[in-house]
């Protein structure tokens, strides 16, 4: 069964660096969600279980549609095992200026991080309010 519900989406898994540079290049034509998840948290598997709902949400009803080009229209959803894959999460953080956290949410489109969420605020609601082009909430301050 893996990291999944029998019942999820169709949710892919995160498992090299030029997957993840491939996901940053298919966001120019769809939003694409990653979801950074470790095994041995609840709190993830808390944040897992709302990807996995607003995945199916998020699911284009009946056939996806295409977009002229064979290829299917909707958001793409991801889920990148830490514990597994701790190195990938490592170079994410780099590229994209954002500081590591599990669990934690990412919404790239146009081949940038426009919104991001982790811990308990990765929620349906939280994500079902994401913004195309949104600024990113500002980074927590740790004292």
């Amino acid at each position: 069964m893996g990291i999944f519900r029998r019942s999820a989406p169709d949710l892919d898994s995160l498992t090299s660096l030029e997957q993840y540079e491939s996901l940053v290049d298919e966001s120019h034509q769809r939003p694409v969600w990653i979801l950074k998840h470790s095994t041995a948290c609840g709190t993830s598997y808390r944040a897992l279980s709302q990807f996995e709902k607003f995945a199916e949400q998020s699911a284009p009803d009946g056939d996806p549609a295409e977009d002229g080009e064979g290829s299917k229209v909707g958001p793409r959803f991801v889920v990148l095992d830490l514990r597994q894959h701790r190195s990938i999460s490592n170079a994410i953080a780099e590229r994209t200026g954002l500081r590591h956290q599990s669990p934690q949410a990412l919404l790239f489109e146009g081949g940038e991080v426009v919104w991001s969420a982790s811990h308990g605020s990765v929620t349906v609601a939280a994500m079902s309010e994401a913004k195309p082009g949104a600024a990113l909430p500002p980074p927590p301050i740790f004292r």
